[in-house]
């Protein structure tokens, strides 16, 4: 009691609320979770709701999350260190069998992270939630899921049903069902403690077993999905790809018959010009013999043994000087060469260079605009370090970017009768010879190609 004068007196009274610091004061009324951790993730200091949030687990703040959500913790950490604001992010601790939402706020200082957050209460975040929600996406799943706990009951399946409809009932003849492989499957994944897979295949039904292993828990997920029709599919498809290649060969074997066509066909006509089919008999018998090794062999689907051999480029390129000097003279096209020798040898099939140089030759003859006059064909090769580079040009119309991008490609084509198989041979024998071939081309002044071959080592 306190007098104050004049007959006014205050009584005084003991207040619990006056024995409570602003700290307790402040603690017994918020919701709000706070943390201060150190960088690595140990908790230095938390407040009673960071308490009851981590009881049980211990003072690395990491730990509280499930392994799936543990990354987005630390890339939040990561943020925060990075930062002199304040960063938010949402993180889901799993406390028990329960996933607790939390939305922090976090800030860096003297070192440390300080952390206030709340937990958002308003979603249902428990497990059986959850469980309840993966049934209804499961069910939307053309797979089959089973869930098995540490003791090898299943606690959450439609496997029991899919075993019935791939086995039939319990009671089955079968010496090996799916029940019994399902039984060394889990005890496979136990073993080895890690995520298993298998193709199984029963009563002309493949499936694919996915097990996967959680080693926190001891459990494990059995996804299965029936792959019957996409391997049936996958065998249409196989064997449509085969009938393209058919195609292919079919097409290729067209188009290599048709340049040896050419070449009689010049050399008759010349014949007839000049009145001496036999200054060409040679020339004549020689492209009827390349075309019965191509017949050879696209009849055996396969190159036979390789002709390759080491030799120097020299007799080649200058056997090729009439056959190209009488087309281009049929056509009314100036030809020019220039062949630096060499004495350093290349492992090559002279046939197959023959025949890019001819494809080449009337790839440029038909690209030629008949009203062009002026019209010239040049091959030149040069000795280069370590490679023999053949250049092949004309003047020709040239070619646009878009349709230079496509050039190459297998049955493209800016011919009305073109196959689109000549390049991608060319390009694929010198590959075969392990050179490079390049095409260049600018619309309005011509194209220009150029192949290398690697001179074998000194």
């Amino acid at each position: 009691m306190i007098s104050l004068g004049e007959g006014l007196v205050i009584y005084s009274y003991e207040s619990s609320v006056s024995t409570l610091t602003n700290q307790s004061f402040e603690n017994e009324l918020s919701f709000e979770i706070r943390f201060r951790v150190a960088p690595n993730g140990k908790i230095i200091d938390s407040n009673p709701n960071g308490q009851a949030l981590i009881k049980d687990i211990g003072d690395q703040f990491f730990y509280t999350f499930a392994r799936n959500h543990r990354h987005q913790a630390f890339l939040f950490f990561k943020e925060i260190t990075s930062s002199t604001d304040v960063i938010e992010k949402v993180l889901y601790h799993q406390v028990s069998d329960k996933i607790k939402k939390v939305r922090y706020r976090g800030k860096c200082k003297d070192n440390h992270i300080l952390l206030a957050g709340y937990e958002i209460n308003e979603v249902d975040t428990s497990l059986k939630s959850l469980l309840g929600k993966m049934e209804i996406i499961l069910n939307t799943l053309t797979v089959s899921v089973a869930l098995v706990d540490r003791n090898n009951q299943f606690i959450y399946n439609d496997f029991q049903e899919f075993a019935t409809k791939v086995d039939g009932p319990e009671n089955h003849n079968d010496d090996y069902s799916f029940r019994d492989l399902a039984k060394n499957m889990i005890n496979e994944v136990r073993r080895k403690r890690t995520t298993c897979q298998w193709f199984h295949v029963h009563k002309d039904n493949l499936f694919h077993i996915h097990a996967i292993y959680f080693d926190e828990t001891e459990q494990i997920i059995f996804v299965i999905d029936n792959r019957t029709e996409t391997n049936e599919f996958n065998s249409l498809i196989k064997h449509k790809q085969q009938m393209e290649s058919v195609s292919h060969l079919a097409a290729g074997f067209a188009h290599e018959l048709r340049n040896p066509l050419s070449v009689i066909r010049g050399f008759i006509q010349l014949s007839g010009l000049t009145n001496n089919i036999g200054k060409y008999y040679q020339t004549i018998l020689s492209e009827i013999d390349r075309m019965n090794n191509i017949v050879e062999d696209f009849l055996s689907l396969s190159r036979k043994t390789s002709r390759k051999r080491a030799q120097d480029p020299n007799g080649l390129f200058n056997s090729l000087i009439p056959l190209i000097r009488s087309e281009c003279l049929l056509r009314k096209i100036n030809f020019d060469y220039d062949f630096e020798k060499t004495e350093r040898k290349i492992y090559f099939d002279d046939s197959m260079i023959k025949q890019i140089i001819l494809n080449l030759l009337r790839n440029a003859v038909e690209a030629f605009d008949e009203n062009q006059t002026d019209r010239h064909f040049v091959i030149k090769t040069a000795v280069n370090t370590d490679e023999y580079r053949v250049t092949i040009s004309d003047n020709g119309p040239g070619m646009k970017k878009s349709v230079l991008d496509q050039l190459g490609k297998p049955f493209f084509t800016t011919k009305e009768t073109g196959t689109g198989i000549g390049l991608p041979l060319c390009k694929k024998i010198v590959e075969d010879h392990y050179g490079d071939f390049i095409i260049k081309s600018t619309l309005g002044e011509g194209t220009t190609i150029i192949f290398t071959l690697p001179f074998l080592e000194k």
